[in-house]
């Protein structure tokens, strides 16, 4: 994941808290205003972000994409993840969540 400098300079990115740990936003892309939150947590050693327009629509392939590139470096593989349904911890229920394994380990184990 990018660091947080970085992740400050992008466009339309409008930052309400920041830690090293989980930070919030909102994040203005063609004019639909998008709820954001990202995390690393290092004791569970993964990151992720999670990303939900505010009008209840749902994210399209460019805006998951822009969101992707935001957060995370080219070199690194991301997935898209639905939590269990009883475990949804979601922005709202139109929420998309990227998440990056940080211990190296294969994605499907």
């Amino acid at each position: 994941m990018k660091n947080n400098e970085e992740i400050a300079k992008t466009a339309g990115l409008k930052i309400s808290s920041m830690s090293d740990e989980q930070s919030v936003g909102s994040f203005d892309i063609s004019g639909k205003d998008i709820a954001v939150a990202w995390k690393r947590d290092k004791h569970n050693h993964y990151e992720i972000v999670s990303a939900s327009p505010k009008d209840a629509s749902y994210l399209t392939w460019t805006e998951i994409h822009i969101i992707r590139d935001t957060f995370f470096q080219d070199n690194e593989v991301c997935v898209q993840i639905f939590d269990k349904e009883k475990e949804g911890k979601g922005i709202t229920k139109n929420c998309l969540h990227l998440w990056r394994r940080t211990d190296g380990k294969d994605y499907l184990h």
